[in-house]
């Protein structure tokens, strides 16, 4: 088996725990009391495993992993970052086909390990992307240890208050602020640290809006009705595409009980709340439609003015999007991930009795999505202690 096959497999499936034997890993990196969060660590991890893997831990959660092995180089071990940038591209391949194109752009909200833009900018030819990202630690050691490239800015701001703030003299239009309020001095090292700041003059419209937030929990007030309209409003050039991605359960097809209809009901609310701003909606997993439904996944949604920008080269095949990732070549996902098409229109008519998907806004009861949250973070964070050593995750 090849390596790239093995970590294929690995990433497929949550795979043994690695108890306390920290052999064949190397900590690249660590910051503890991360952004000053006491108790919260972070680190860049090698691992042997599988010929070679990087992992960016935060907490309890891993915010990226790349292969280090010959050949795969800075390839996404997470079909979800492999989906988000094959996604920008295949975006803007629709884009400059349109009679009056709008300039390539790029808005990252959420840097990460900065795996899919990295993406947009080395395959399919971005060259402005600008990130934000609300921890310095995290924009360092995507620069440092994942090929982010140094050329493109990244602004240290929480997302919401950077998307609200444009017209209002902060961080949108190249002032800056850093997640615990503070500014000035903060955001001049900032600038320092990584080239380019946010840039002056006439506020950027984008060509496509990447929404990457999860960090062990979905970013509830970023997935709401005002601020994808505030998205919509300021940052999207006409014929623009926003990329929201966050984690949930999806629909089983076919399944009509309590537990569906408690468990989907998140991820079923925010794709009717993104169609209430967006004209056109598409969701995909980022793996198949098979017996993993029962688990939560990262949902990557598309959404945009016009259907024709969402159009895919091949019409879905849920046949195909049930095979097993084991039974599937490496890479498989990259061109064929809209096979794993999740959360359509058309299902809303068959939703499970008792929990009717809402429109999320600022007012919304929360608790009564708890279980579903509270079930998917769970999840996660057992998925993702399965790729480090119990005693690296202190």
């Amino acid at each position: 088996m090849s390596p790239g096959r093995a970590v294929w497999w690995l990433a497929a499936a949550l795979g043994a725990a690695c108890g306390d034997d920290t052999a064949g890993y190397a900590v690249r990196a660590r910051a503890a009391d991360a952004d000053g969060h006491r108790g919260v660590s972070a680190a860049v991890v090698d691992s042997e495993e599988y010929g070679g893997v990087r992992f960016m831990k935060y907490g309890d959660c891993l915010l990226g992993g790349v292969l280090t092995m010959e050949g795969y180089e800075g390839e996404s071990l997470f079909n979800a970052f492999a989906v988000m940038g094959r996604g920008v591209c295949r975006v803007a391949a629709r884009q400059r086909a349109r009679p009056d194109p709008p300039a390539d752009a790029l808005l990252v909200l959420g840097l990460g390990a900065g795996t899919a833009p990295r993406h947009a900018f080395e395959a399919c030819g971005f060259r402005t992307i600008d990130a934000v990202e609300n921890s310095t630690v995290v924009a360092e050691f995507a620069r440092a240890h994942f090929g982010y490239p140094r050329a493109l800015p990244v602004a240290l701001d929480d997302a919401r208050r950077y998307i609200f703030a444009r017209g209002e003299g902060t961080a949108a239009e190249g002032e800056g602020t850093c997640a615990d309020g503070g500014g000035g001095g903060v955001w001049d090292y900032v600038k320092a640290l990584l080239p380019g700041g946010s840039g002056g003059g006439a506020p950027r419209l984008y060509s496509v809006v990447l929404q990457d937030l999860y960090m062990g929990w979905n970013p509830l007030n970023m997935l709401t009705q005002d601020a994808f309209a505030r998205v919509e409003r300021a940052w999207l050039a006409r014929d623009g595409v926003h990329i929201v991605n966050f984690v949930g359960y999806s629909p089983t097809p076919g399944a009509a009980d309590a537990a569906a209809a408690v468990n989907t009901w998140f991820a079923r609310s925010v794709a009717k709340t993104l169609r209430t701003v967006y004209a056109a909606v598409r969701c995909f997993r980022d793996g198949p439609l098979d017996a993993s439904l029962a688990e939560p996944s990262n949902i990557i949604c598309f959404a945009a003015r016009s259907s024709e920008l969402l159009q895919q080269p091949t019409p879905a095949d849920p046949a195909l999007g049930a095979v097993p990732l084991a039974e599937l070549p490496y890479g498989w996902h990259q061109e064929n991930f809209h096979h794993w098409e999740v959360l359509r229109e058309a299902d809303a008519a068959e939703e499970p009795p008792g929990h009717p998907a809402s429109v999320l806004t600022p007012g919304t009861d929360l608790g009564e999505y708890a279980a579903s949250l509270d079930a998917t973070a769970a999840f996660m964070r057992r998925f993702v202690r399965g790729f480090l050593p119990e005693a690296l995750w202190v």
